[in-house]
Order: C-alpha cells, then sequence, then structure tokens
C-alpha cells in the first residue's frame, strides 16, 4: 500500500530535471490566404520564382508567442482599492520571428510577395494586379478595410513546438495573421555562415492546445 506521501505527490505534476522545452524546436506553418495562391493561375508557373504553394513551413527562433493578458481593473470601494478581472484581452503585440534562408531564396520571397499584395512596391495600392479577383461593382475604388477583404491577405498560422525527440507536442494557432514587415539580408563574402532573417506579422486571435 502506498505511503500518504506517495499517494500526495501523485496529485500535482512533477517536473523531471531533463523534462524541458529548448528554444530552437519550432515549426511555423502558413497557410497561404487566397490571393497569394492565386498567383499561380494568373501568371502561370513557367519559373520557379512564381510559384507559390498553399503552405509554407519554417523552423523558426525568436519570440515566437506573445505575452497572454487578461488585466485587472481597480475597484474603488469604502475607501480602499481592491482589484478585479478586466474580463477581457488587451490587443496582442505583434510577434518576431527568425528564419534560415533558403538556396532559392523562396521562403524570403514568399513573405516579399505577400507585403507586395498588401501595398504594391511601385504605386503604393492594394492588390495593384487584382490578383485576388476581386470585383467592385460599377467598378469603383476597392477598400481594403472592410471585413470582407480580410480573408484575401489574412489567414492562420500555426507554430508547432517539438520535443527531444522532434514529435509535436502542441499547436499555437494565430488566426487572421498578415506579415507586417520583413528584415532585410546581410552578405558577407569573408564568411560561410548560412543566411539568416526574420520577419514580423500580426494577428487576431491565439489559441493553443496540447496533443497527447
Amino acid at each position: 500500500m502506498a505511503s500518504p506521501d506517495i499517494k500526495e505527490k501523485r496529485n500535482y505534476l512533477n517536473q523531471a530535471p531533463f523534462n524541458k522545452a529548448r528554444v530552437d524546436k519550432f515549426i511555423l506553418i502558413m497557410v497561404m490566404p487566397e490571393a497569394l495562391r492565386n498567383i499561380d493561375k494568373k501568371y502561370g508557373t513557367e519559373t520557379q520564382s512564381r510559384i507559390v504553394s498553399e503552405k509554407l513551413e519554417l523552423s523558426v527562433w525568436g519570440s515566437v508567442v506573445p505575452s497572454i493578458r487578461v488585466p485587472q481593473v481597480e475597484v474603488p470601494f469604502s475607501g480602499q482599492v481592491p482589484q478585479a478581472s478586466s474580463f477581457s484581452r488587451p490587443v496582442y503585440e505583434p510577434v518576431t520571428v527568425n528564419f534560415t534562408i533558403d538556396s532559392e531564396f523562396y521562403n524570403w520571397n514568399v513573405i516579399w510577395r505577400w507585403l507586395s499584395l498588401l501595398n504594391d512596391p511601385k504605386n503604393s495600392t492594394f492588390d495593384e494586379q487584382n490578383i485576388s479577383g476581386i470585383k467592385i461593382p460599377g467598378g469603383g475604388i476597392k477598400n481594403p478595410l472592410k471585413p470582407e477583404f480580410i480573408p484575401k491577405y489574412a489567414t492562420e498560422f500555426t507554430l508547432k513546438p517539438l520535443n527531444e525527440y522532434n514529435q509535436i507536442i502542441g499547436d499555437f494557432v494565430f488566426t487572421h495573421a498578415f506579415p507586417t514587415s520583413l528584415q532585410g539580408v546581410e552578405f558577407n563574402y569573408q564568411r560561410s555562415d548560412e543566411i539568416t532573417s526574420g520577419f514580423t506579422f500580426a494577428f487576431s486571435q491565439l489559441f493553443f492546445n496540447v496533443i497527447t
């Protein structure tokens, strides 16, 4: 029969000394938004640089998960100020991740095209070449701030942490995600290191699920 001490220990989580997550084991999977998936249809696939697949997978590091906050509020009462939950979530801070650029610059090019969709580098307009196929009644001007435009450029990101055996242990799901900036590329002919870059993305909601 187990002693009371042993029974008590079974009632709480006991982390083993080597049971620790690592900072270099995160996979980011980005489902391409509708407009980027239509690039193949509009321009063809005669060159690899013009192909954007339905998903892009990156091995990332950095501040991959933002702070989760449900802040308190002050409730003055009877000469004192107790604190209570606000029962609300402030807007999430943008997330910045780093990645290694592949030998054909494909992953960097996808983020570049995404930002070019949001703001054309030449004419400074959204979806200058109408890749999204949006039709405006009467030939009016597109207003990308309308909710119906969001699925055209925003999508779902899934961040998957891995354990020491490279097995997926959970999912961080970012909804309505889209890039807001792309880091530059630094060349150095005196070094042979892998080229790294990074990008920042914004999103609307965050969910986390543990895979058992």
